[in-house]
């Protein structure tokens, strides 16, 4: 009778394999996969920042630091005189009574050297400080710093300084973006004049002298200006921004990749956890099987008749 072999037979599938896979094996996977998106998304700075704006930012803040330990700063220049200071209005027009006092003012900042002014300033003020408090600041060094706006030529009057030209400076302080203040200067920084077009983004820094509130008019109607007396202004050079490269991947890649990652493990697992199939006999082959193993033991010669 021919030998004939049936298709094997396996007792189970991968895929009857993979239906029997917990489900808490492929849910403890894919919440590590989130899990990892998540950390990625939060090394982001512009997901920080979104969360800084929802929640508040925890950032430690420095202290700020403290005026105690700094000596007592001069009320007024050597050279100026109060008493020709009295003369001067606020909230008011330039007046032929103030031109003693303007142009001493004038000769004060030309002479003072730049140690002197940096070493009387009272610090900056804002436009709220000066307006209220003229009396206070008037005569005094305040320092300065803003943006030129507008630089016009004036003509004085005749004066014994021998000075003939005075620059305007009209400047958007950092610190009153509405309020605009004017610097009468002697000088103008190398590459500077007039016009409304300045190196850079024109911002300055001055140790000016404060002369008066000037009354103005504008588009709006009235308002006040302070007045300040300078011999030039330092321009303030501008650092280009750092730029850094956002080497984070993209959201969408992250999770693409968390995704591969656990498709892998799940594959992985399901593979070794597969038995391998093992053939079997189909009913004709066993009998087969059966009748040869029956005729080997009839050939097979008794123990008993071989003995001597």
């Amino acid at each position: 009778m021919p030998l004939r072999f049936n298709q094997p037979r396996t007792s189970s599938s991968p895929r009857s394999r993979a239906v029997g896979i917990p489900l808490r094996l492929v849910s403890m996977v894919a919440a590590l996969g989130l899990v990892a998106v998540v950390m990625a998304s939060l090394e982001q700075s512009r997901t920080h920042e979104k969360l800084a704006l929802l929640f508040g930012d925890a950032s430690p803040v420095a202290d700020l630091p403290t005026e105690v330990d700094q000596p007592e700063r001069p009320a007024y220049l050597a050279a100026i005189d109060r008493e020709k200071l009295e003369s001067i209005v606020d909230n008011a027009p330039f007046a032929d009574e103030e031109q003693d006092a303007w142009f001493h003012v004038i000769e004060v900042a030309r002479n003072a050297t730049a140690d002197e002014l940096s070493a009387a300033s009272v610090g900056e003020a804002v436009f709220v400080q000066l307006v209220n408090q003229p009396q206070v600041y008037r005569g005094r060094v305040v320092s300065l710093r803003g943006n030129v706006r507008r630089i016009e030529s004036i003509q004085p009057a005749e004066n014994d300084l021998g000075i003939d030209q005075l620059y305007l400076v009209y400047i958007q302080p950092g610190r009153d973006v509405l309020r605009p203040f004017a610097i009468y200067c002697q000088e103008l920084p190398a590459g500077w004049s007039t016009g409304e077009e300045f190196p850079g983004d024109g911002r300055i820094e001055c140790n000016a002298l404060f002369f008066k509130n000037k009354v103005y008019d504008h588009a709006r109607g009235v308002d006040l200006m302070p007045v300040f007396v300078a011999r030039s202004f330092a321009p303030v050079s501008v650092a280009a921004p750092l730029v850094t490269r956002n080497t984070s991947l993209p959201a969408w890649q992250l999770i693409a990749l968390a995704a591969g990652i656990a498709a892998v493990v799940v594959a992985w697992i399901v593979w070794n956890g597969a038995e391998p199939a093992r053939p079997q006999l189909g009913p004709d082959s066993q009998s087969v099987a059966n009748e040869l193993h029956a005729l080997q033991a009839l050939e097979t010669p008794d123990s008993d008749d071989d003995s001597p």
